[in-house]
């Protein structure tokens, strides 16, 4: 299960979840909300370190240690929650947009990543900075991320990632800048980080 939970992807905002220490979690923090903070925390022995996902917008994910996660440690991804403005219909109001994005990944530190217990789900999807699509055909794709001054440290010589990150080649209004990533086996990325 999740260590922290924030789970009501259209009515939480303005959450701060700030200098906690997780450890052994399956998921350390999951993140349903707009306007959210998640900064000088420690994630340690996780599944997955975080994530955000059906219609979080403007998450700043500031600071943070990740360590020993398995699966990835900073995930950012619609959900099935996840929709572009809907008219309203019969019997149903119009509901506004509940898309994902307009976010910031800055200055956190990745290490040892794929060394945790359950280092076993080792695959190709494992990456230490995610960013993916959807499950469903209308959930619109995540846009808009700013990915900044992070470090994805990797001491093995056979590090158990692909990638230090991986995200959907057309995703739009992608930016990095000033990140140190250790190559995985196939490189530092699945397609060009964009300036």
């Amino acid at each position: 299960g999740s260590a922290i939970l924030v789970n009501a992807p259209k009515d939480a905002e303005n959450i701060r979840i700030l200098g906690n220490y997780v450890s052994n979690a399956g998921q350390g923090v999951d993140i349903h909300a707009d306007r959210v903070i998640l900064a000088q925390n420690i994630v340690e022995n996780a599944h997955v370190g975080m994530k955000a996902m059906h219609g979080s917008r403007h998450v700043l994910i500031l600071g943070n240690q990740f360590i020993k996660n398995d699966l990835w440690s900073i995930g950012l991804f619609p959900g099935s929650a996840s929709h572009g403005a809907r008219p309203a219909r019969p019997g149903q109001r119009a509901q506004p947009d509940n898309g994902d994005g307009g976010s910031i990944v800055a200055d956190n530190i990745i290490s040892d990543f794929g060394h945790g217990d359950s280092s076993w789900v080792w695959g190709l999807d494992n990456a230490p900075i995610k960013l993916d699509k959807g499950p469903l055909a209308e959930n619109p794709p995540i846009t808009d991320v700013v990915i900044e001054g992070n470090i994805v440290y990797d001491a093995d010589d056979r590090p158990r990632y692909r990638h230090a990150v991986r995200f959907p080649a057309d995703t739009k209004g992608l930016q990095f800048s000033g990140n140190l990533f250790h190559p995985g086996s196939a490189g530092v990325s699945n397609a060009e980080l964009n300036p």
